[in-house]
């Protein structure tokens, strides 16, 4: 499989035989680098966890914010490890946890440092979809 082709001219340009392989480095190291950050993002969702939960029981924030946020959390955290482990599965999950999180976003408050981690885990979702079909692309 790794041959050259028999049949082409004395001479043609090949392809590098050995591009495939280093294409699936270089993803393994942005799916590696995908989780990382979904990690850290996970980190800072728990971290802000008290004030959220305190903003939405003082009514501050709305509850289908809240519930939005959550709910797309939860599926940016359970398709990531179909990323890493290099599974092209998770795509839906990634789509539904950026619209979750893109629209849940604007009902808190983008002055404040917890609004932003929620739109963090909004541009690591829309990343996630984006490294599934690279993954279903390369293989």
């Amino acid at each position: 499989m790794n041959e050259p082709n028999p049949y082409s001219p004395p001479g043609s340009p090949v392809a590098d035989i050995e591009a495939p392989e280093l294409h699936a480095s270089r993803l393994r190291a942005a799916r590696y680098a995908f989780g990382a950050l979904v990690l850290l993002q996970f980190l800072a969702t728990c971290s802000y966890a008290p004030a959220y939960f305190e903003l939405t029981r003082t009514g501050a924030v709305s509850f289908i914010a809240f519930l939005g946020a959550a709910l797309g959390n939860l599926c940016l955290y359970c398709a990531t490890p179909f990323v890493v482990r290099e599974r092209p599965r998770g795509q839906i999950a990634f789509v539904v946890s950026a619209l979750m999180l893109g629209l849940s976003s604007f009902g808190w408050q983008w002055a404040y440092a917890w609004t932003w981690v929620i739109g963090f885990g909004a541009l690591l979702a829309v990343g996630g979809v984006y490294l599934v079909r690279r993954s279903r692309a390369s293989a």
